[in-house]
């Protein structure tokens, strides 16, 4: 009879082969593509949140942290949502369903007794499993803690490579790393042995009950419906397949312990918003003056500034000098709202607090020490401050304060690329950069910090004559060390052994 469907149809035959395999794998492939698309969308959807959430973080709280730190935690919580999908979308659930499918043939094939008892042996099982999730989250958090040191301590290492390596360190730096690396060395083989334990643990667990029924059954003491070597023989296939879906989820708790603590695990607890004060009142100008009254700073309870009193009017050109860390910076990032302070602070007799922080640094331009390149092009860097201004518009005013031939002469000009962090660029065309980056935001007040670092006295000469001649009309607080130019400016503010004066002239 075969051979005669075989004679009659059988192109009919293979074409039916034919479909239902190729079906298979059609609606096999769809369902991969569906799922990877939701996966790789997720993943794009958590690096941003998670991104955003740190960019959000207060600026003492942000550098608690540090950014070595922050970039693996955002790795290993984006790494714990995708392993933690896969699990539950992949795993959990067809565990689940082999599961109860060998519990209904156990009751249908065995009896309601050892069905029970082995569903016990579940419940006994899964207890185990949360109760020892409870001990691996801790010590999962301890290795992902020594994992953040270490990280730091690497992103430290390559981000002060020249340094390093001018000074011939690179054993030192090692040997720094090293001892980072031991103790997560050390929180990882306890992390380890604690899973290999609970593994070793959960094998007990579902032999050992097993175990017990067959001597039983052997002995006569119990379980006789299973007396019969048939009937034991079915039971063992039953529970040789309950042992190895049990182990199956077994493994994937401890999977879902590890993912739900690398995503938790977020070092955000306690730690202080940077947006906080955005519920305040919209400033969109400056008009007349800062004031600062009885305006006290600590930074780490040390205290730099003890009841500063001062007023600066539109327009005043304002020098800071003073010995480094003696808080020169930190006054003028606390006009950007960076540190929270004592005293009070007023922009137009408006106080400081009661206004919102977005509109308070739109009336700012920032232009700090270390000059900030983001990787991309010399024109997309200079309209990072201002995202409506044209090229042509950049190039103007670039040529009105006589840097334009600084960057029209780069290889390809305005469009250059200046790689990772500016490295294609020489330390004065990077403070040129950022210092033209804030004048193209052209902000009522400028906060700039030291612009002169990196240039030679002539270029220097230049940007501060700059100051004078093209920002005449701006509010100007500079950090500067050259007292060569203390008598152009109409206030001097000195730090000095915490102790802060206002001069009206040097």
């Amino acid at each position: 009879m075969v051979s005669d469907i075989k004679k009659s149809y059988p192109g009919k035959l293979i074409l039916l082969y034919l479909l239902y395999t190729v079906t298979h794998y059609l609606i096999t492939f769809l369902c991969e593509c569906t799922f990877s698309i939701y996966l790789q969308s997720t993943v794009v959807s958590s690096f941003k949140i998670h991104t955003r959430e740190y960019i959000m973080l207060h600026h003492n709280d942000y550098h608690s942290l540090g950014s070595g730190k922050i970039h693996t935690i955002i790795e290993r919580r984006t790494k714990g949502i995708i392993d933690f999908i896969e699990l539950l979308i992949m795993n959990a659930y067809l565990n689940f369903v082999y599961l109860f499918a060998i519990y209904v043939k156990m009751y249908s094939s065995i009896g309601r007794e050892l069905m029970f008892f082995n569903l016990g042996v579940l419940v006994v099982y899964l207890t185990f499993c949360f109760g020892s999730s409870f001990i691996l989250k801790r010590k999962r958090e301890k290795a992902n803690s020594d994992w953040n040191e270490c990280s730091n301590r690497i992103y430290g290492i390559l981000n002060n490579y020249d340094v390093i390596k001018s000074y011939n360190n690179d054993t030192l730096e090692i040997s720094k790393l090293n001892e980072k690396c031991f103790s997560l060395e050390l929180s990882y083989f306890y992390f380890d042995t604690v899973c290999n334990l609970t593994k070793f643990c959960q094998v007990l667990l579902t032999i050992l009950p097993n175990s017990i029924v067959i001597y039983l059954v052997l002995t006569g003491r119990g379980f006789l419906s299973l007396a019969t070597f048939g009937k034991l023989s079915l039971y063992h296939k039953h529970v040789m397949s309950l042992k190895g879906n049990m182990e199956n989820f077994g493994r994937e708790i401890l999977k879902f312990t590890q993912a739900y603590t690398d995503v938790t695990d977020s070092q955000l607890i306690g730690k202080q918003l940077d947006n906080n004060n955005n519920n305040g009142r919209n400033i969109t100008s400056f008009n007349e003056k800062i004031e600062f009254k009885d305006f006290t700073l600590f930074i780490k309870d040390n205290l730099l500034i003890n009841k500063l009193n001062l007023t600066i009017y539109k327009g005043d050109k304002v020098a800071i000098v003073g010995k480094n860390g003696s808080g020169k910076s930190s006054l003028v990032k606390t006009l950007l709202r960076f540190y929270e302070y004592e005293g009070d602070v007023f922009i137009d007799n408006k106080n400081m607090n009661d206004i919102s922080v977005t509109s308070q640094r739109e009336l700012i331009s920032y232009i700090p020490q270390n000059p900030y390149i983001i990787e991309g092009t010399v024109i997309e860097n200079l309209k990072y401050s201002n995202k409506r201004i044209t090229n042509k518009e950049i190039k103007d005013i670039c040529l009105d304060f006589n840097t334009h031939d600084i960057f029209a002469k780069l290889q390809d000009g305005y469009m250059t690329n200046v790689g990772e962090s500016g490295k294609f660029l020489s330390g004065g065309q990077k403070q040129q950069l950022s210092f033209m980056r804030g004048v193209i935001k052209n902000s009522e007040i400028f906060l700039i910090d030291e612009p002169t670092a990196n240039l030679d006295t002539l270029a220097e000469k230049e940007l501060i004559n700059r100051v004078f001649t093209k920002l005449n009309e701006k509010t100007v607080f500079l950090i500067i060390h050259n007292f060569e130019y203390l008598k152009d400016f109409d206030k001097i503010i000195g730090f000095h052994n915490q102790q802060v004066k206002l001069y009206e002239n040097y």
